[in-house]
């Protein structure tokens, strides 16, 4: 592939879908299927890709992230008119009537910042999801995601029975301790000093065994595949298997979309309509970009819908040729 393409001679797409993870796979399936002309820039950087098992995905529970996404990307390898290519999106340009163009960096060919690939694409869809934020505890990038959870639906399970902690310094304590107990009846719950229980609520603790510490986590040590160490500000040390957090995230293609007026709602998630399109005509967003039910199956579920409201909108247009 050349470094720059004249604007005269850039490859046509139906469809570019930035994002080559669990939602933009998905979706790149679904319009193969529908025999579109696809290609999926995959910056190679999966949210869960350090992660040793996903769990509540059906007919394959306790697998590893990384075996289904090679898995899915060998099956998209199979249709001539789909290509996933190693990259990173850097411009989107255009509208739905006139069509947009995407410029992004070949990350397999190319050797400096400069060089760049453009090509043409009738829809645009941004399935490039988010990056957590870890708090700042000295110690805990060498435990994440190994020791450091932050949705227990994805791993509790395989760590049931054993003792935990929550760091949960807000509103969610309370919550995040009634779900976690069904797991195990050994839960530290940390607040800071943050959070003021009802009695009711306190009560309810109590009787579940679930013990509050309000200090404050200020390290974490320990053996990696084993157990951390929670070292408190009070010099307390805790021995816990995994430490649960409601971890913020930042989107990974934020300036990108900024730069197209597309609306970034409160919680920090693309606002999208029931068709998965943004604000902007034929702009499109997915997967753990779009909601806070941020699983494997709904980013799958999302690349699936917006694939069937694609196929359709294309189909009805004037002069279309799959």
């Amino acid at each position: 592939m050349n470094s720059t393409i004249e604007n005269n001679n850039v490859e046509q797409y139906d469809v570019v879908i930035i994002g080559g993870s669990f939602s933009g796979l998905s979706l790149g399936l679904f319009l193969g299927n529908a025999m579109r002309k696809v290609l999926i820039i995959d910056a190679h950087s999966p949210r869960n890709e350090h992660s040793d098992v996903m769990y509540n995905l059906m007919g394959r529970n306790e697998t590893k992230p990384s075996l289904l996404l090679r898995d899915a990307k060998a099956e998209i390898l199979l249709f001539e008119h789909v290509t996933l290519c190693a990259g990173m999106a850097t411009a989107v340009t255009g509208n739905e009537k006139l069509g947009f163009r995407v410029i992004y960096s070949d990350l397999e060919v190319l050797h400096t910042p400069e060089e760049h690939v453009e090509v043409a694409a009738k829809r645009v869809v941004f399935a490039s999801g988010v990056k957590d934020i870890l708090p700042q505890i000295e110690g805990i990038e060498a435990f994440w995601p190994e020791h450091i959870f932050h949705c227990p639906y994805c791993i509790a399970y395989g760590i049931k029975g054993l003792p935990v902690a929550i760091y949960s310094p807000n509103d969610e304590a309370y919550m995040m301790a009634k779900i976690i107990n069904k797991w195990t009846g050994d839960v530290l719950l940390l607040t800071e000093n943050k959070v003021t229980f009802s009695p009711e609520e306190s009560a309810e603790l109590a009787r579940l065994n679930i013990t509050v510490n309000t200090s404050e986590i200020v390290k974490i040590t320990g053996d990696v595949g084993d157990h951390i160490e929670l070292h408190l500000a009070t010099g307390e040390s805790i021995q816990r298997r995994g430490l649960f957090i409601h971890l913020p995230f930042h989107l990974n293609s934020e300036a990108l979309l900024h730069q197209l007026g597309i609306t970034i709602t409160q919680e920090g998630l693309v606002q999208v309509n029931e068709e998965y399109e943004t604000a902007k005509a034929g702009i499109y967003a997915i997967g753990d970009m779009v909601t806070l039910l941020q699983k494997v199956s709904h980013a799958i579920h999302s690349g699936n819908a917006a694939g069937f409201a694609i196929d359709h909108i294309l189909s009805m247009e004037v002069g279309n040729v799959a």
